[in-house]
């Protein structure tokens, strides 16, 4: 696979490693902000869920008041998105966390 070894030459990724690579894309509808999802990728199993609205993006519609913020949410909060945030977890035995974290670094735009 082309793109595995590009991974690999760029990022000195050993590819004996890696286990399964799901490419692919998806086409939105529309801009879905407001929307909290959660995405599970086990292996070769993957399962997205729609799990509810961001209190933020609720506050903005008008739907609640500031003052209605659940506090799960408003523990979470930092301006300017509010409680919106993207949350990545790795579960695994005899993970290295400090080349993970140089891995990831990596692949910020």
């Amino acid at each position: 696979m082309v793109l595995l070894a590009q991974l690999r030459d760029r990022n000195q990724l050993d590819t004996s490693r890696v286990n399964d690579v799901i490419l692919g894309c998806v086409e939105p509808v529309q801009e879905q902000a407001a929307d909290i999802g959660f995405l599970s990728v086990a292996g070769g199993a993957v399962r997205t869920e729609f799990v509810g609205t961001w209190a933020a993006a609720l506050v903005e519609a008008g739907v609640i008041t500031a003052a209605a913020v659940p506090v799960s949410a408003r523990e979470k909060w930092v301006e300017p998105q509010g409680d919106r945030r993207v949350e990545l977890v790795f579960i695994g035995v005899g993970l290295d966390e400090a080349a993970m974290r140089v891995g990831l670094a990596r692949c910020l735009v």
